[in-house]
This record gives structure tokens, C-alpha cells and sequence, in this order.
């Protein structure tokens, strides 16, 4: 199995410029915008931290808490299943029911 740190080095490789993020099929949410730069990435222990620039300029952080089933293939970075997800503080648990990716980067 692929470590977290493994994991943010293939991302950081094959993800450079903007990314479309989905979390369990749903577009990530951000007032006016749906394309994001990706700053930086990093990882450790378990998290995987997306650092995200915004047209206007903000940096939100993605973490992606207890990544699973993770694989960078090409731009794209698609994770089966989390424990949970943050973004700008607020904190996402997988839906009941959830099917399919808990998270896709592209």
C-alpha cells in the first residue's frame, strides 16, 4: 500500500496546474469558482494536504483524513474512500450510502 507521503509526491508530479475536485460526485463548493491551482502538496502520518489557490487569490487547504484505495493515473487523482475530508474548516464525513470515489482530483 502507498504511503500518504508516496501518495502527495505522485500528485504533485502528474497535478500541476488546475484541478476540478469532486467529493463523493458532488463538485467541490467555493462561491464563484470551480477550477483551482494546486500550490503545494504534501504528506504525512495519514493526511493528504491539497493547498489550493483560488482566482481571487485565497489558499484554501484540502485534507483528505485516512486516504484509501488512492491512484494518480495521468492528471487525475481518484481516492476510493476516506474518513473524512476538510475544506476551509468545515469537515465532510462520507454520506451514508456513499458509491463510488470519495474524492476525484483533475
Amino acid at each position: 500500500m502507498e504511503t500518504t507521503a508516496q501518495l502527495a509526491k505522485d500528485v504533485k508530479k502528474h497535478i500541476k496546474q488546475v484541478a476540478v475536485i469532486e467529493m463523493w460526485g458532488q463538485p467541490l463548493w467555493a462561491p464563484g469558482n470551480v477550477w483551482y491551482d494546486v500550490e503545494d502538496v504534501k504528506g504525512d502520518a495519514d493526511v493528504l494536504r491539497l493547498q489550493l489557490v483560488v482566482p481571487k487569490g485565497e489558499r484554501p487547504i484540502l485534507e483528505v483524513v485516512g486516504p484509501k484505495s488512492a491512484k494518480v493515473s495521468g492528471d487525475r487523482l481518484v481516492v476510493g474512500e476516506v474518513r473524512l475530508l476538510r475544506w476551509s474548516g468545515e469537515e465532510f464525513k462520507p454520506p451514508p450510502g456513499a458509491k463510488g470515489p470519495a474524492l476525484i482530483v483533475r
